[in-house]
């Protein structure tokens, strides 16, 4: 959330103001939130391995499959990529 609030009133061309943004992140605090287990720690750690990805974006992968989500939302990802079951979206290209 704060990355998005971060990039999304500050760092895009058609920014939003930062009001949307709050009204934005009070939707968002209502999602779902993943705690990983030591199990998905090395669950997360091997699928970096195989897909190439840094850890940190596999434990975010990994936690998005857990949650059963059909999409992820991330800038630092290929948009359009599958992995598992997730597609990968970034919110910040134009649909």
């Amino acid at each position: 959330m704060q990355e998005f609030f971060v990039n999304a009133v500050g760092k895009i061309a058609k920014r939003l103001t930062p009001e949307q943004g709050i009204e934005r992140l009070e939707a968002f605090s209502r999602w779902n939130v993943y705690s990983p287990t030591p199990g998905d720690v090395i669950d997360a750690a091997q699928l970096a391995r195989q897909h190439q990805l840094s850890f940190w974006d596999a434990m975010i992968v990994l936690s998005a499959q857990r949650l059963k989500c059909e999409v992820l939302w991330s800038e630092d990802l290929n948009d359009g990529q599958t992995i598992g079951s997730v597609l990968i979206r970034n919110p910040f290209t134009a649909c």
